[in-house]
């Protein structure tokens, strides 16, 4: 009974750890540079597609697991802080010549985080 007892209170504390370690998570996209200067783009979070454009500065914020994001930048002097889970951070600065094109990524899994930022002055591929 005892050998019982202890399975099901450490079989139950490895459960709620695995859950919690699904938990949804916070991550911010952040858009400055000159005020009314535009992007354009997309975004995907847990699979549901939307819009992410606008004018400097702009703050999007997601509850997920996963974001997926492209924008380009029209103007100099932009640029796009991405934080995830407040542990992971990138930012990168637009340049000359413009558009400049940004992409991100996030994905949580119970016992990792990938993370990336990038910026380019070239179309990524398929866009």
């Amino acid at each position: 009974m005892k050998k019982a007892l202890i399975f099901v209170v450490v079989f139950g504390a490895a459960a709620a750890a695995f859950l919690y370690m699904q938990r949804n998570r916070a991550s911010t996209v952040d858009v400055t540079g000159p005020p009314g200067s535009e992007f354009t783009g997309t975004c995907e979070a847990d699979g549901a597609k939307s819009e992410m454009s606008g004018t400097a500065p702009a703050h999007f914020e997601f509850l997920c697991r996963n974001v997926a994001f492209h924008l380009q930048l029209e103007s100099e002097g932009m640029a796009v802080e991405f934080v995830a889970d407040s542990d992971h951070r990138g930012k990168v600065n637009g340049g000359s010549p413009t558009p400049q094109y940004v992409e991100g990524f996030v994905e949580h899994s119970a016992f990792k985080t990938e993370f990336w930022i990038n910026s380019s002055n070239r179309p990524p591929n398929g866009r």
